[in-house]
């Protein structure tokens, strides 16, 4: 199975976002160039998959919407075949949180019937491999502090995510409305 690569070089966020996707759907979304990220992981085949090209330029347009504050809800397929076990349930239940929503780590654990496992859900989702698409920027600690983002800015661009989607961000804590 071939996969098709793509970037988004221009954005409001400063630096370069790349894709991955195949013949089920998304598989990485990675804030570094497309050039790095081909050097950095290694993928099997020179085949490109033409639904993963349909799923690279549907998201393009759709994060650039995003971003510019247009689009609350992504379209795309995602391939939950490429995340295993915990990690995969921890991804699903936060894709499920809505545009302008938050979460707290302990608050997935306990949906999951996980209740103790906090941090295990943060480091599942300190592997998101779909950020953005998969809303990890909404998750927050139970002290509505801003805890660890896989950007270039880190936790500067999680608090973005969220003032974009109408969070009000202090000192890295969320300011409950």
């Amino acid at each position: 199975m071939g996969v098709t690569f793509g970037e988004l070089r221009e954005n409001p966020l400063g630096y370069p976002i790349s894709m991955i996707a195949g013949d089920r759907g998304l598989q990485r979304v990675v804030f570094m160039s497309l050039k790095a990220t081909k050097m950095e992981m290694e993928y099997p085949g020179d085949e490109p998959s033409f639904k993963g090209l349909e799923v690279i330029s549907t998201l393009i347009n759709e994060i650039n919407e995003y971003l510019f504050g247009f689009r609350k809800k992504f379209s795309i397929y995602i391939d939950w075949e490429s995340v295993n076990g915990f990690q995969r349930d921890v991804l699903q239940m936060t894709y499920k949180i809505p545009y302008g929503s938050i979460c707290r780590y302990g608050e997935i654990a306990g949906h999951l019937d996980k209740p103790g496992s906090a941090r295990a859900v943060g480091r599942a989702l300190s592997e998101n491999p779909m950020p953005i698409v998969i809303p990890c920027h909404r998750v927050i600690g139970a002290d509505q502090k801003l805890h660890g983002f896989a950007a270039p800015d880190g936790i500067n661009t999680k608090a973005r995510l969220l003032r974009l989607e109408g969070h009000i961000i202090e000192d890295n804590r969320v300011i409950l409305k």
